[in-house]
């Protein structure tokens, strides 16, 4: 029974980061076609910014 349990909870993590490989591919691809997808991975993700602009975190509560 524990064997199992375990078991499920491995093919649970296998499939997220299938998952997470997936976005991962399609980012790059996205990137290698797009160059403005770059600069919004950059700022949605990394928080990039230029140097002319201000940036403004709202947080949700």
């Amino acid at each position: 029974m524990q064997y199992r349990t375990e078991l499920n909870a491995l093919k649970q993590k296998k499939k997220y980061y299938q998952g997470e490989i997936e976005k991962t591919r399609n980012d790059v691809e996205m990137m290698k076609a797009n160059p403005s997808w770059k600069e919004k991975v950059a700022r949605e993700q990394y928080l990039m910014k230029k140097d002319n602009e201000d940036l403004y975190l709202i947080k949700e509560q």
